[in-house]
């Protein structure tokens, strides 16, 4: 029986990571820190929450990866790129104070690093000028300095991207494509690709622009696991470079390599059933968690 996750449950197992993770920042490391009595509140001794913090933290870098990822595939899946953008701005505005609230760190939430990543993705399909393309994803790498996974957000954007763009070796981006020259074409590549030739095996439709919306976001298998190897090793260098271990800096990517093995091996790309919560929910739970978060810590000080 092969095992597979669809986009639906793939965001749900990211948000979960994603309160871990902030249960971790939020609690347990001010505990940790001495901060009024929270650790005794929660009857937690200190080593079993360094311990739950450790694990939290790990699980919790699963979640940008998998969002970022989610971006990059949900801008060839949008009908309008634009709304799609004002979206991740709007929620980033209504998220930033109780963003700061929560962290206490001067720097954009979450929703902004992903508007930056899909501007990203608009930029690298959408400008034909190579120096033009250059100067704006230099921009938007120095914006990123400015958000949530500060300069890791846009360049795991444009790594993925490698792996996920088959203009170079298949045909020019805006190229009308014969669907079933395509398949032909594909058909000897390790491309994730169903044999009943209806869809395409967890995706991205990079070849022609939104060509085909039936079919589903193709990938080169491939490129796809070198990718996300340069992914897990920009995270471990950051987290060298700021002072950890090399065991420690694997332990709090474990996330990332999670995202990793799942949508490389797992994902199906298959949207799962729809509902206006799972298309809308992570950007109303989003600020929500973070409100609620902060009172319990206000609670347990």
């Amino acid at each position: 029986m092969t095992i597979s996750i669809d986009r639906k449950h793939l965001k749900y197992l990211a948000i979960l990571a994603m309160v871990l993770d902030h249960i971790s920042e939020i609690i347990l490391i001010p505990g940790l820190k001495g901060e009024g009595q929270i650790l005794m509140n929660l009857h937690l001794s200190v080593p079993v929450a360094e311990l739950l913090k450790q694990m939290f933290i790990g699980i919790g870098s699963m979640t940008g990866a998998v969002m970022i990822f989610g971006v990059i595939e949900g801008y060839h899946y949008t009908k309008d790129a634009k709304k799609y953008l004002l979206r991740l701005i709007l929620f980033g505005l209504l998220s930033q104070y109780p963003f700061y609230m929560a962290f206490k760190i001067n720097l954009l939430n979450m929703m902004f690093s992903l508007a930056l990543c899909l501007m990203t993705v608009h930029v690298h399909y959408r400008t034909s000028d190579v120096n033009i393309r250059i100067m704006l994803k230099i921009l938007l790498l120095l914006a990123n300095m400015y958000t949530d996974w500060s300069m890791l957000a846009v360049p795991f954007t444009l790594i993925l991207l490698r792996a996920m763009d088959n203009r170079e070796s298949i045909r020019g981006a805006h190229e009308p494509v014969n669907r079933e020259q395509l398949l032909r074409e594909l058909e000897s590549r390790d491309i994730g690709y169903e044999n009943d030739k209806k869809h395409y095996h967890g995706g991205l439709f990079s070849v022609s622009d939104k060509v085909n919306r039936n079919g589903r976001f193709l990938f080169d298998r491939g490129k796809l696991k070198a990718a996300w190897v340069c992914c897990i090793l920009l995270c471990i260098v950051e987290d060298l470079l700021s002072g950890k271990t090399f065991p420690e800096a694997v332990l709090v990517n474990a996330g990332v390599i999670m995202a990793a093995v799942l949508i490389t091996y797992f994902y199906d790309g298959t949207e799962g059933k729809k509902s206006k919560v799972s298309k809308y929910g992570f950007y109303l739970f989003y600020p929500i968690h973070l409100i609620v978060l902060t009172l319990i810590y206000q609670i347990l000080r």
